[in-house]
């Protein structure tokens, strides 16, 4: 069986995937709480994603196992609405350190040897919320808009290696984080696996919702930085 990461497996979407993969695939699960689901191939590691000794010990630990990962998601996150004006600094690290810097840590540890393998997937759970800016979603569109940008960074730093990375968004689904939503997290499943694909010309560095493939940022491609032009459509006014 070839080895996944997930991290955040114990519910929501983490458990919908551990559920599912785990029917081909050998799970490393890194989280905070043991998983309900128990299987010969699935490994746990419990770990505090908002504590940097605790990330450097679980993957110091997963690394003395399992050398090449060829596969990683990156799905634990956490979520909470608060207005700017009453937003604690101890929150802005803690969400700053789950939901991207984590990630970052991760895909640098594991990286190299998906360089030498030539070949490895790296998909980072978002949603619309680091587009969309919802007023008091700062928390969580801040830290998923940084993750968005690891991805599209981690797929051109790759361009070379057989190595995707891709952004992905399950949609409006039911989960502790969003207990109102009325979405079956299994349900967007099928669209996930569509990224852990061996395909070499599998495309990378993109923002998939569900099924669909959505542009992440307007296309700039005309926008000379270095002389400081850009077409006449984009000016305000003559200066």
């Amino acid at each position: 069986m070839e080895k996944i990461l997930i991290t955040g497996c114990s519910s929501g979407f983490g458990k919908a995937l551990l559920k599912d993969l785990s029917k081909k695939y050998f799970i490393i699960c890194i989280s905070r709480r043991k998983p309900s689901i128990r299987k010969k191939n699935i490994e746990f590691y419990k770990c505090d994603l908002s504590s940097s000794l605790s990330l450097s010990l679980c993957i110091s630990k997963i690394k003395k196992k399992h050398k090449y990962i060829p596969y990683i998601i990156n799905n634990a996150g956490v979520f909470k609405i608060s207005s700017l004006e009453n937003i604690n600094l101890s929150d802005i690290v803690k969400f700053f350190k789950i939901n991207s810097f984590a990630p970052t840590i991760i895909i640098k540890k594991f990286i190299s040897e998906m360089k030498k393998n030539n070949f490895g997937r790296i998909i980072n759970i978002t949603s619309g919320a680091p587009l969309n800016c919802a007023p008091g979603g700062f928390l969580y569109s801040g830290s998923k808009s940084a993750l968005n940008i690891l991805t599209l960074t981690t797929s051109n730093e790759c361009a070379k290696f057989n190595i995707k990375a891709n952004i992905f968004s399950p949609g409006q689904i039911k989960t502790e984080m969003m207990p109102k939503a009325k979405g079956d997290p299994s349900k967007s499943v099928k669209y996930l696996k569509i990224l852990l694909s061996k395909e070499k010309n599998l495309f990378s560095g993109k923002f998939i919702w569900k099924n669909y493939n959505l542009p992440l940022y307007p296309r700039l491609k005309d926008i000379n930085w270095e002389k400081g032009t850009a077409p006449k459509k984009f000016k305000i006014k003559k200066i």
